[in-house]
C-alpha cells in the first residue's frame, strides 16, 4: 500500500493504525456493557440507567450478544502483530464485516419492543440508536482508512523469519 497517510498513521511495525472511527463505532458498539457497569456502580437505583436506554431488560442482553463479534475483532487488534496466527489476520481482513454485522443486531435490538409488542413504537431512545447505527453503517461502508487499516497486517522481517 502506498503511504497517503501521515507518518503517525501507522504502528511500530509499519502497519495503518484504525482512525478515530473506529474507535467510536466500538465505544458504540460496547454501549451495553457501559450502560450495565454504570447501572451497578449506581447503588440507589441499579436498574434506572438501563431501563432509560432499554424498554425491556431482554434488549439489553441481545445488545450485549451483539458486540461479541467486535470482541472478536478487538481481540485481533491486540494480536495484530507479524507474527499472529492466521484466524487473527482472518478475523483482522474481516473487519469490516464484523462490525458491520454488530451494527446490524444494534439496529435489530433497537427495533424489537416493538416487533414484540413490548412497546407501541420507537421510543426516542431506540431511535436515536438505530440513527447513530445507521450513520455508522455509513461510515463503515464509506472510509477508505478503515478499509486499508483492514487490509494491512504486519508482515515478518527477514530478521523475524531467521528466528
Amino acid at each position: 500500500m502506498k503511504q497517503q497517510y501521515p507518518f503517525n498513521a501507522y504502528d511500530n511495525y509499519l502497519s495503518l493504525r484504525q482512525g478515530i472511527g473506529f474507535w467510536l463505532v466500538l465505544i458504540f458498539i460496547f454501549r451495553p456493557y457501559v450502560v450495565m457497569i454504570l447501572s451497578v456502580a449506581n447503588k440507589r437505583d441499579k436498574l434506572g440507567l438501563i431501563k432509560m436506554v432499554y424498554t425491556d431488560h431482554s434488549l439489553m442482553g441481545l445488545g450485549a450478544l451483539g458486540a461479541i463479534p467486535a470482541i472478536l475483532l478487538l481481540y485481533a487488534w491486540f494480536k495484530r502483530k507479524p507474527d499472529a496466527a492466521e484466524h487473527v489476520k482472518k478475523i483482522w481482513r474481516n473487519g469490516k464485516w464484523i462490525l458491520l454485522l454488530s451494527l446490524l443486531i444494534n439496529v435489530v435490538t433497537a427495533i424489537m419492543p416493538a416487533v414484540m409488542g413490548k412497546a407501541t413504537g420507537l421510543n426516542v431512545i431506540g431511535m436515536l440508536q438505530i440513527f447513530i447505527s445507521v450513520l455508522f453503517i455509513g461510515y463503515v461502508f464509506a472510509s477508505q482508512r478503515l478499509n486499508d487499516a483492514f487490509a494491512d497486517f504486519p508482515e515478518k522481517t527477514e530478521d523475524d523469519k531467521k528466528k
